[in-house]
């Protein structure tokens, strides 16, 4: 319980879950996308614009490629029995070597949901899960204007350990 608010995970179904997947998928992406991006269109047609894209089909095939793999968190977060959030981790092991990563590679709340701590709830879930899954550590990003989900990881004990620079040498057609 939360606030007298039910708050419930359970394990991705990606043919049941797929509206809710695109969905939550396109929120996280648009919002940690360069600022070009988010300055230049509306999440809308942003988001209607992938959806037409074969990157859909390419996200639903990556993650459903990645739950062959037992340690794979893949959930539906719920508030009320309404699906508010989606968290995906996958595992490598680097060849080589005693060290297993996990990569936090969505950790979206939908909008209606946020600031109710899910968020925190579902990174602290996937820490959980990856220790248990036995990874020697935890990687998320985030687009660098995406404050929200910086100062998330900040107070979840995570650090920045890179910088990735952009030039953009051609902006794209708008959506």
């Amino acid at each position: 319980m939360y606030d007298g608010t039910m708050i419930t995970h359970r394990r991705v179904d990606v043919e049941r879950d797929r509206d809710t997947l695109f969905e939550l998928h396109s929120h996280a992406n648009f919002f940690s996308s360069s600022p070009w991006l988010t300055s230049s269109t509306s999440f809308e047609r942003y988001r209607d614009h992938w959806l037409k894209s074969p990157q859909t089909e390419e996200f639903l095939g990556n993650l459903t490629k990645s739950l062959k793999d037992p340690r794979t968190v893949a959930e539906i977060w719920g508030v009320d029995g309404e699906a508010a959030g989606f968290v995906h981790v996958r595992f490598t092991d680097v060849t080589g070597s005693d060290f297993t990563r996990a990569d936090v590679y969505d950790l979206a709340v939908g909008p209606g949901f946020r600031r109710m701590g899910i968020g925190s709830r579902m990174l602290a879930f996937a820490e959980e899960s990856a220790r248990e899954s036995g990874a020697n550590a935890l990687y998320i990003g985030t687009g660098w204007e995406n404050e929200p989900a910086r100062s998330l990881y900040v107070k979840r004990g995570f650090r920045e350990r890179e910088i990735e620079y952009e030039l953009l040498f051609r902006r794209p057609d708008p959506l």
